[in-house]
């Protein structure tokens, strides 16, 4: 077991609030080595069991080229059968979270049980800096999930552009909200 580094929860060039330290606090993340491909990573409770290398999905928002759907599952097939099963995506990177939806539905039908379990889909919200009501949180949130066709993202990481708009606590907090709820 091996620390991989302390990151807070918030970040800013100003000194935190009261509110933020009830709410938010920093963590420590530990990695379990597994074996030469596979690590879990833990937080207090909460640990994911992970491919060591990550595939990133990036690419396909489209700037490059038109993405052929089909042929892009194709090949997330073949790198899942190879034992590269994490997949990391984002709400902004185009199709990637419906690609992994159709992805993860073909390892369901047509792979075994025991490589759907060591699948995982990481992914990225980052939301335009607007009022964050509960609702909106929660509604951003299901886009994702219903995209990945999951019940619960393995992984979400938040991306905020501007910490001089407080907007960010408050989706925070109503992530934290959602993830207590599973």
């Amino acid at each position: 077991q091996h620390s991989l580094s302390k990151f807070p929860y918030y970040s800013s060039n100003r000194t935190p609030t009261r509110r933020e330290h009830k709410h938010f606090r920093p963590c420590q993340c530990v990695a379990t080595r597994l074996n030469n491909q596979r690590i879990v990573l833990s937080n207090g409770n909460d640990s994911l069991d992970i491919c060591r290398v990550v595939n990133g999905m990036w690419q396909t928002k489209g700037e490059w080229g038109n993405i052929d759907r089909d042929e892009a599952v194709d090949s997330m097939l073949k790198y899942a059968d190879a034992g590269f099963t994490t997949f990391d995506m984002a709400d902004i990177y185009g199709p990637a979270e419906d690609l992994y939806g159709m992805f993860i539905n073909r390892v369901r039908r047509e792979r075994s049980p025991q490589l759907l379990e060591k699948v995982r889909g990481l992914t990225k919200w980052v939301p335009q800096p607007v009022k964050m009501t509960s609702s909106f949180v929660r509604d951003s949130i299901n886009v994702s999930r219903k995209r990945m066709d999951v019940d619960s993202l393995d992984m979400l990481q938040f991306h905020w552009w501007d910490y001089s708009n407080s907007g960010y606590l408050d989706a925070l907090k109503h992530l934290t909200d959602l993830k207590e709820e599973g």
